[in-house]
């Protein structure tokens, strides 16, 4: 499974989405309210357990979370710093 499959697998189904089935790759997490402190926080420990990264306290910015595109993009560059 790809990276991006994986991550909106688990926005849709460990985040309260409503009965959404689809996220847009594109589409603000933020700003639509999706992606609250508890949500942010269990997203985090998804990421850093399925992808083996670890997420310091200084990434913690909204640029890194702000849509699937951004948090697939912020880990392929985890990935390759390791």
């Amino acid at each position: 499974m790809s990276t991006q499959s994986l991550v909106e697998s688990f926005i849709i189904d460990e985040l309260p989405l409503g009965n959404r089935t689809l996220i847009g790759p594109d589409e603000s997490l933020i700003s639509s309210q999706n992606l609250d402190s508890l949500a942010l926080l269990r997203l985090i420990l998804f990421l850093e357990e399925q992808f083996g990264i670890t997420i310091e306290d200084g990434e913690l910015i909204p640029d890194n979370f702000q849509t699937i595109n951004y948090i697939k993009s912020f880990i392929a560059n985890k990935q390759t710093v390791r």
